[in-house]
């Protein structure tokens, strides 16, 4: 299949560039060229801003694309343009997979969330989930009225190599330096998904009927709590953590309790997730071997 990634070249978009060209579909990438060249000559290279709508627009519907992918919508304008640009015509397109967030819900019902929970994005994320809410509506809305062929995924914190957010590898550099780590004190229970379930999920979309205008979480299966991360994480290092809990704390991940309910991204995607302890060391040992900053990513 034709197939575009919308921003494809650094964490989960870089790997599903690679799962994709693994199934040997036809890719095109398009980001704003800050890291042209990373696949060589095996993806076609669309250099576009997307916040610049009108060349967006004309650069995608220059070209016919089977399946798109769209890892970089942060605005509701951003999926009106996906909408425009993929949209109706000869060049139809069969689906569009917007990676969301699972900081979409109201953290105000029960836990675990469920797909089909109030999505506000009223919670620790601000702005962020809002936007990510409002993304969702307007695919959704299109769907509904023009059946426009729309997929939703929602992972939670995403980990994994090559995170450029650093947020998984400052906790492991912080242990393995003996640096203090100030946890939360209402020592949060989440879930964390590796970035290989992420990807599996992603492709398991491609032709899968029951995937067009769903949505699904997209989370590691293990519930666990801020506290026993960090106890992970040094038992992966062979360190022991120098944690403790404040109200005032530099904990990189959100005060809020975020876990999923996942069965149906089992039942529908056929996604088996990694265990947490057997993805964490999986990442802590790319960051070792690369040795890289996450600037460099």
């Amino acid at each position: 299949m034709k197939v575009l990634v919308i921003g494809g070249t650094r964490f989960i978009g870089y790997f599903l560039v690679q799962a994709l060209l693994k199934q040997r579909h036809k890719v095109s990438v398009l980001n704003r060229g800050a890291r042209k060249g990373i696949f060589g000559d095996r993806v076609e290279e669309i250099i576009c801003d997307r916040d610049d709508k009108a060349k967006f627009v004309s650069e995608v519907k220059k070209r016919q694309f089977d399946i798109a992918f769209d890892n970089w919508a942060f605005y509701p304008e951003h999926i009106k343009a996906d909408i425009e640009a993929l949209g109706g015509g000869a060049k139809q397109l069969k689906q569009l997979i917007f990676t969301s967030t699972t900081a979409v819900y109201d953290e105000k019902q029960s836990l675990p969330y469920a797909e089909n929970y109030a999505r506000h994005g009223k919670n620790a994320f601000g702005t962020y989930g809002y936007n990510k809410a409002k993304c969702e509506e307007t695919l959704m809305a299109s769907y509904k009225s023009e059946g426009f062929p729309a997929t939703i995924l929602r992972p939670t914190y995403v980990y994994g190599p090559r995170d450029y957010s650093g947020r998984m590898e400052q906790l492991f550099r912080r242990i393995e330096k003996g640096e203090a780590i100030r946890i939360p004190k209402s020592n949060p229970k989440s879930q964390f998904a590796y970035v290989q379930d992420v990807v599996s999920a992603l492709t398991a979309c491609i032709g899968n009927k029951k995937a067009i205008g769903n949505s699904y979480n997209i989370c590691g299966e293990e519930i666990i709590s801020y506290g026993e991360l960090v106890e992970m994480l040094g038992e992966i290092t062979g360190k022991k953590p120098k944690a403790s809990f404040s109200l005032i704390h530099d904990f990189p991940y959100e005060d809020w309790n975020m876990y999923c309910e996942v069965s149906k991204s089992r039942k529908e995607l056929g996604i088996k997730y990694t265990p947490l302890k057997e993805g964490l060391k999986e990442t802590w040992e790319w960051w070792q071997e690369n040795n890289l900053s996450v600037s460099q990513i």
